[in-house]
């Protein structure tokens, strides 16, 4: 039976470009109300799944399968085909919460399957082309490259516990749950490893503030002077280092209130990790990510998790280490998703600048 097209088969424009953010959630709900709906005797298939919830929704079909065996995103194949595209779904899925999302999905993208590292190149500077007469020799345009290195690949991974009901929910009421879940964890796991003066390590790139020494503030009055003053130093200097064709801006949530207050058609992001007084301008020219392979997503609803979102423990560590507080999903009837993305990212230098501290 066909059914009737509703309100919400119909797709929107995932924000800022990129893939289809509303098709990867409900990929995602679709493995975790399979699991919910599965027990020791009957296994649930989360694509079946999909195809009963959203029989027209092709790209949550294809996500589903695009993470099964033998598909191997190493190789050349249609599996290898499909990473950007779920990669750009799972950031337009969390750009409505995560800033760095929306940034990801604006910023140049390369693949790291199988690579250690990639050097994108970016323009420092491009001589204006000048005015010639005829029959006069052309002059030779040379602009001058740097080069952003982008990788190895780190692993970004969150947890995020929910309700084990979903197998009773309605479609639209499972994707909501699974949504507000995986937005909150990525949120607070992507908008403070990007936004951050952190170093690099072994283990993750830096922050894109990572050595920017940061502009004063301005104190001049009324408030919006000081406003104005702040936002043309960051673009200034952005400008001085090459950039300031294609601005994007971030603030704490009051200085991001402000701007949208006192210039409602100025677009800025808030993002709720930054210190009050802190405003970002980068250039999206400056930026680049990549990624090594899908998503990984897991869904146990027989885990015991320790409930820590900055420093989680092994759950028992010789001879008396014991992580605290702790939560049995099976006990509790929850269940865990679990969501692995290995990325990297690296801004080009003067790309990214920051006030700390603004008056307004």
């Amino acid at each position: 039976m066909t059914l009737p097209l509703v309100p919400e088969d119909i797709r929107p424009r995932p924000p800022f470009g990129g893939g289809d953010g509303r098709s990867f959630i409900r990929a995602v709900a679709s493995i975790a109300m399979a699991k919910a709906a599965s027990d020791k005797t009957t296994f649930v298939d989360a694509e079946a799944v999909a195809r009963e919830r959203w029989p027209r929704d092709l790209t949550a079909h294809q996500i589903c399968k695009a993470a099964t065996a033998p598909a191997d995103t190493l190789t050349s194949g249609w599996a290898s085909q499909l990473v950007t595209t779920s990669v750009q779904g799972f950031l337009a899925g969390l750009a409505f919460s995560s800033a760095a999302a929306k940034l990801f999905t604006s910023a140049r993208l390369v693949d790291l399957a199988g690579v250690g590292a990639v050097s994108v190149p970016y323009p420092v500077s491009v001589p204006a082309p000048p005015f010639v007469g005829e029959g006069s020799a052309i002059p030779v345009i040379q602009a001058v490259f740097g080069d952003l290195k982008v990788g190895p690949a780190a692993k970004l991974a969150f947890i995020a516990a929910i309700t084990g009901k979903l197998a009773k929910y309605s479609a639209s009421a499972a994707e909501t749950v699974v949504q507000a879940a995986m937005e909150t964890a990525a949120a607070a796991a992507l908008d403070g490893a990007v936004f951050s003066t952190t170093a690099g390590s072994a283990i993750r790139p830096p922050g894109i503030l990572n050595g920017v020494t940061p502009i004063t503030a301005s104190t001049a009055t009324p408030a919006s002077e000081a406003m104005a003053d702040d936002l043309s130093n960051l673009a200034g200097a952005i400008g001085d280092a090459g950039g300031g064709a294609n601005l994007a801006w971030f603030a704490a949530v009051k200085q991001a209130t402000a701007i949208q207050l006192r210039a409602p058609t100025f677009t800025v992001t808030p993002v709720p990790t930054l210190a009050d007084g802190t405003v970002i301008a980068v250039e999206l020219g400056g930026i680049a990510t990549g990624y090594s392979g899908l998503p990984e997503i897991s869904v146990s609803a027989n885990a015991t998790l320790h409930m820590e979102g900055a420093n989680p423990l092994p759950i028992g560590t010789p001879p008396n280490v014991v992580a605290a507080p702790t939560r049995s999903l099976w006990q509790t009837d929850s269940m865990a998703l679990r969501l692995i993305l290995r990325t990297a990212w690296a801004c080009a230098p003067g790309m990214a600048q920051v006030v700390n501290g603004a008056t307004w």
